[in-house]
């Protein structure tokens, strides 16, 4: 699939690019991005390089999942990106048809509302563009921040569940929420 470019009031969300690298390897170091979002550990310069040269391009390719930097639109057109403020993606389930949603945001970022708005334009894309019905969203015990975010967004809880393959190699459990939607 190629890849789409996603816009709000306030933001845009597209391909991360080079000029990204600097700034999402510094937001990487975060303690709480270290702990709990699943991102190779030291995050380098080439973790950042690989990522977004290779993987995500790789990955919208494929349909395997779909990531979007999140920026603040800067101007009035729908060419003008601003900085960038963190990540979303979106990953299809291999066996039951739904999406897995995932984000994150620099430390001086959150608080704004960013995330619910993104998140939002993924959920609406999922399910315009790819017929999803099933929107699965997880986070390791004590991320209140994400989950305050999936209870925004309407998630109802599940419970807690196995992280597939643990988390960076290490049996996890983790909250798991699910979002139906309906056309």
């Amino acid at each position: 699939m190629e890849p789409v470019v996603l816009r709000t009031d306030r933001l845009e969300l597209a391909l991360p690019t080079s000029g990204d690298v600097e700034v999402m390897t510094e937001y990487c170091q975060d303690p709480e991005i270290v702990r709990f979002v699943p991102i190779p550990q030291p995050y380098t310069h080439d973790s950042a390089c690989g990522f977004i040269e290779r993987f995500v391009p790789r990955a919208w390719a494929s349909g395997a999942e779909y990531n979007w930097a999140i920026r603040e639109r800067s101007g009035e057109t729908d060419a003008a990106a601003g900085r960038f403020l963190g990540m979303i993606g979106a990953r299809p389930a291999a066996d039951d048809g739904s999406v897995d949603v995932g984000y994150w945001l620099g430390a001086q970022h959150r608080g704004q509302g960013f995330v619910p708005e993104a998140a939002r334009a993924v959920i609406e894309w999922l399910g315009a563009e790819l017929g999803t019905r099933r929107v699965t969203w997880w986070a390791l015990p004590g991320n209140a921040a994400s989950r305050r975010v999936a209870e925004k967004l309407g998630f109802a809880f599940a419970g807690t569940r196995p992280v597939e393959g643990g988390f960076r190699g290490t049996p996890a459990e983790a909250w798991f929420a699910e979002l139906r939607l309906t056309r």
